[in-house]
């Protein structure tokens, strides 16, 4: 994937222009389509989790917090803070957009790329998740610039302090967002990559490969282990029962449940049945409305209340009370009890995350929405069967342009995936047996792996949320332009001296 052909070469058909122009000019018609051809959020911004963050809630991150309420300071409105988070976005991307476009034809090709995606993203509003009082109004720009960043690494012969950057907003995404707390693991991976670039190990050295896996595996779920209000500086409160006991909703409940709460289930029964007949994708968006449901309704007001004696004043009153450490423990002794089907269940939302499983074909929408239906009916008199959350009037079918642009995302995200993984395994073998490895594979690879990182935690606790899937598509997006930015380049390959 190296090679030597100059940048002047490559772009000799356009050597009439100023290759400077042709980038401002593609930058700013990134910033024309996407300020004019975009549906601009409307509306206060504000959101059922606003006021918890705004008002440092122990439940909540505490750095989107810190930013909001210093911009309101400084603007003295929240309609400034949503312009300024929108803007602060287009200029990321812009800042992205013109470091890969200075590597010639690719380079172009690549920021253009990128451009048209997120303008394509903007459309199916992503903007209206920017534009909202809640931590993705900062944590989508961190993402662009996290990149940013690592292009700039990677073209700059691997020095230290673009390196630092990369792992500074790391450092910043974890802070606003539980779910990426474990993509603090890839800078230590990349330093254990180079280790073993300066020092190959031979293929079959089980002395060193197995403690390592065991080391990365560890690593990784070490975020998990000591718990948010650990590791995320601020936070207090631990949320673990208002993620993880909706989780149950489509697995078998344990003997003594079943006893305690025979309508339960049978209810239970009902929502497994109408599953049955789903695809994969569609189960994810099944279960995302029934979780939802005993999230805020069932779980609460039914499931919960048969096992306590305290009332319930609000949903959130049982999840901050002594309450959570029983349905915490409840819920593990559910997962326990149909493991199977929760792993399951967790690889398909994985997958959903990976791919966006949100973006439903007509033919899949129509279905969740028919078994969303077709279950006992006393699961809509204690709850509520909600079309705007967490799927958008699924019932309706999609233009064919609207389905034509749904496969086409979902195509790219799998194809993404599947790039990824192939950089990472020519990484492994190349660090392995001592040789270079090109910026394009580290690129490819690195993204993949923070996607997955990301993504892990919501499989496991939630289900395939657009916020997750908007983020885990921009990092997608950008990762890629990247990699392909470096195709036919001169930068040198890692490979530490």
């Amino acid at each position: 994937m190296s090679g030597t052909t100059s940048p002047s070469k490559k772009l000799a058909f356009i050597r009439p222009i100023n290759l400077t122009l042709v980038r401002v000019g593609l930058c700013v018609l990134f910033f024309i389509v996407a300020i004019g051809g975009t549906d601009w959020p409307r509306g206060s911004g504000f959101t059922p989790d606003t006021q918890g963050y705004l008002d440092d809630s122990p439940f909540r991150q505490p750095l989107y917090g810190i930013w909001a309420n210093w911009l309101y300071s400084l603007l003295g409105s929240w309609t400034a803070v949503i312009r300024t988070q929108l803007a602060v976005f287009l200029f990321v991307c812009g800042l992205l957009m013109w470091e890969i476009s200075r590597r010639g034809i690719y380079g172009l090709f690549a920021a253009t790329s990128f451009a048209l995606s997120i303008a394509v993203f903007a459309r199916y509003g992503m903007f209206g998740v920017i534009g909202s009082l809640m931590t993705e109004g900062l944590f989508y720009s961190l993402i662009v610039l996290q990149t940013y960043f690592l292009s700039v690494w990677l073209s700059s012969g691997f020095r230290w302090l673009p390196a630092a950057a990369v792992c500074l907003t790391l450092v910043l995404v974890s802070q606003l967002r539980s779910a990426a707390l474990l993509t603090l693991a890839l800078p230590l991976l990349v330093g254990l990559m180079c280790l073993v670039a300066r020092h190959p190990v031979p293929t079959s050295s089980k002395k060193f490969w197995l403690p390592t896996s065991i080391f990365i595996a560890a690593l990784v779920l070490v975020p998990a282990c000591l718990g948010k209000h650990l590791a995320q500086l601020g936070t207090r409160g631990d949320s673990l029962a208002f993620s993880l006991l909706p989780r149950v909703a489509l697995l078998v409940p344990p003997d003594d449940v079943a006893a305690a709460l025979p309508a339960w289930a049978e209810l239970a029964s009902s929502w497994r049945g109408a599953s049955k007949s789903l695809s994969p994708d569609a189960v994810t968006q099944f279960d995302a409305q029934l979780q939802e449901a005993t999230r805020f309704e069932l779980g609460p007001n039914y499931l919960l209340a048969a096992f306590t004696p305290k009332k319930a004043g609000g949903a959130f009153d049982w999840y901050e009370r002594a309450d959570a450490d029983m349905a915490k423990e409840l819920a593990m002794r559910w997962i326990i009890n149909d493991a199977t089907n929760y792993l399951q269940i967790s690889a398909w939302h994985l997958w959903g995350l990976l791919t966006g499983s949100n973006y439903l074909t007509s033919t899949n929408r129509v279905a969740v929405w028919k078994a969303l239906t077709a279950v006992d009916q006393r699961t809509w008199q204690v709850a509520k069967l909600r079309t705007d959350y967490p799927n958008n009037r699924i019932f309706e079918h999609l233009s064919s342009v609207t389905e034509i642009v749904y496969m086409t995302i979902r195509f790219v995200a799998a194809f993404a995936l599947v790039f990824g993984f192939l950089c990472s395994f020519i990484v492994l073998l190349n660090t392995r047996r001592g040789f270079r490895n090109h910026p394009s594979l580290i690129a490819g690879s690195l993204g993949m792996w923070w996607c997955l990182l990301h993504s892990l935690p919501a499989a496991l606790l939630l289900f395939p949320e657009f916020r997750f899937v908007y983020a885990n598509l921009t990092m997608w997006c950008a990762s890629l332009a990247v990699a392909f930015s470096f195709f036919n380049s001169d930068t040198p390959a890692l490979k530490p001296s």
